[in-house]
């Protein structure tokens, strides 16, 4: 659905998908949910990123190894 910045990973940023649909007039908020936040890495595979955006979980689809 969207993706969200990772600090100090191997990948920028990690994609994220909501845990349920929500409803087409809470796009713009969960967009913007996800554009202002920043993660530390590691981010592992299912992690909830955000909790209750419009009633639904932002969830990495992928994991996110930490870099020095």
């Amino acid at each position: 659905m969207s993706v969200v910045k990772v600090r100090n990973g191997d990948m920028p940023t990690v994609s994220v998908i909501t845990s349920k649909p929500v409803p087409k007039k809470c796009i713009p908020e969960v967009m913007k949910a996800t554009a202002e936040v920043e993660v530390e890495a590691p981010v592992e595979l299912g992690q909830v990123i955000l909790k209750n955006i419009c009633g639904a979980d932002i969830i990495a689809t992928r994991r996110v190894k930490r870099v020095t």
